[in-house]
C-alpha cells in the first residue's frame, strides 16, 4: 500500500477527501494539506513534518502544475525512493488512487493516470443514457 496525500492552495484538497468517505471504507493511509489561510511558511511545515512521518510509496495529488502545493511537495520529495505527483487533481483520479492501492505505486500508476484523462459529454448526448431511475 502507498500513501496518498491531497494538497490544494484551497480547501479542494479537504474537500475531496470528505466525498472519498461516501465512496470508501478505510482511509487511515490519505492525508490531506492546503495551503488556504495559512502562511507559506506553515503550509511548508505541515507538509514537511507528514512526509517525514510516512515511510514507503507516496503519491501526491496537487492542484495545479507549479504551484506551491506542487512545488512544496516536489522539494520534499525530490530525493524520496518513491513517489509521484500527479497535478490537476479531480475526483475521479484520487477515487482511483485509493480503490487502486493494494499494488505498488509503479504497478498502479498508469490506471491512475488514465482517470485522469478529461471526460467530456454534451448534455444532450447524455440525455439519452439516463432514465428516470437515476440519481
Amino acid at each position: 500500500m502507498y500513501h496518498i496525500i491531497l494538497t490544494s492552495h484551497g480547501k479542494l484538497a479537504d474537500g475531496i477527501l470528505d466525498t472519498l468517505h461516501y465512496f470508501t471504507g478505510d482511509l487511515s493511509h490519505v492525508s490531506s494539506v492546503c495551503l488556504a489561510d495559512k502562511s507559506i511558511y506553515d503550509f511548508e511545515k505541515e507538509a514537511k513534518d507528514l512526509v517525514n512521518h510516512l515511510q514507503g510509496d507516496i503519491l501526491v495529488l496537487t492542484d495545479i502544475f507549479n504551484g506551491t502545493p506542487f512545488k512544496t511537495f516536489f522539494t520534499l520529495l525530490n530525493d524520496h525512493e518513491s513517489s509521484a505527483i500527479i497535478s490537476n487533481i479531480t475526483f475521479p483520479t484520487a477515487l482511483a488512487a485509493v480503490v487502486s492501492d493494494t499494488g505498488s505505486l509503479d504497478d498502479v500508476l498508469p490506471q491512475i493516470m488514465a482517470s485522469a484523462a478529461p471526460k467530456l459529454m454534451l448534455l444532450g448526448d447524455h440525455a439519452s443514457y439516463m432514465s428516470e431511475g437515476d440519481e
